[in-house]
């Protein structure tokens, strides 16, 4: 399971202890969240998977939140490279 999706499961479950009680309050069908969690992320709309981390209040790096590449960043980086 990729992180994202690892992460997205890991905090319904921590903030509303079932993906029914989420999906009920996103107004997000069940099973689109239950292919989610299964599947991955890799076939879901954008715009779901944003709508989804926003409620969970999971970041996401796009072009509007880019990262400063310093000398500091690039040394935390290459220290958690796998």
């Amino acid at each position: 399971m990729e992180k994202l999706t690892e992460l997205i499961a890991s905090e319904i479950k921590k903030q509303y202890k079932s993906v029914r009680k989420f999906a009920l309050h996103m107004n997000i069908p069940q099973t689109t969240l239950f292919s989610i969690l299964k599947n991955g992320i890799g076939g879901t709309a954008y715009e779901t998977v944003v709508k989804i981390c926003n409620e969970l209040n999971i970041e996401l790096v796009t072009h509007a939140s880019a990262i400063k590449m310093d000398d500091n960043t690039l040394s935390i980086l290459q220290k958690y490279n796998f």
